[in-house]
C-alpha cells in the first residue's frame, strides 16, 4: 500500500506493515503541513481494508511514523537529477 502519494514531494518514504499496523518512514523535503496518519488511513480505506477480519482496518490499525527532514546533500542531488529529466538511483532506492 502506498503511503506517500499525497505527501509532496515524498522522496524516500517507504511503507510496510503486517496485521493491524502500518509503518511509514524515510526522509522528505516539504514545507507542507501534513496529517500523515490520516493520509495513511485514507489510502488504506480507499484500497478497501475496512474490517479487522481482513487483517487490517483503516479505522483501527496502528500507524507508526519515522519521517525526518531529508539531508540537504541528498535533496540537492535528487533536485539536480530531476532538473535534467532523469530519475536518480538516490530517488529510486527503497
Amino acid at each position: 500500500m502506498p503511503c506517500s502519494p499525497r505527501i509532496p514531494p515524498a522522496r524516500g518514504v517507504r511503507n510496510d506493515g503486517h496485521h493491524g499496523h502500518r509503518h511509514c518512514g524515510g526522509e522528505i523535503t516539504t514545507k507542507a503541513v501534513v496529517d500523515y496518519p490520516e493520509v495513511v488511513r485514507q489510502v488504506i480505506r480507499e484500497v478497501g481494508y475496512t474490517d479487522d477480519k481482513m487483517g487490517i482496518c483503516a479505522d483501527t490499525c496502528a500507524i507508526m511514523l519515522s519521517i525526518d527532514r531529508q539531508s540537504p546533500d541528498i535533496a540537492m542531488g535528487v533536485n539536480e537529477d530531476a532538473a535534467r529529466g532523469r530519475r536518480s538511483a538516490r530517488a529510486t532506492r527503497a
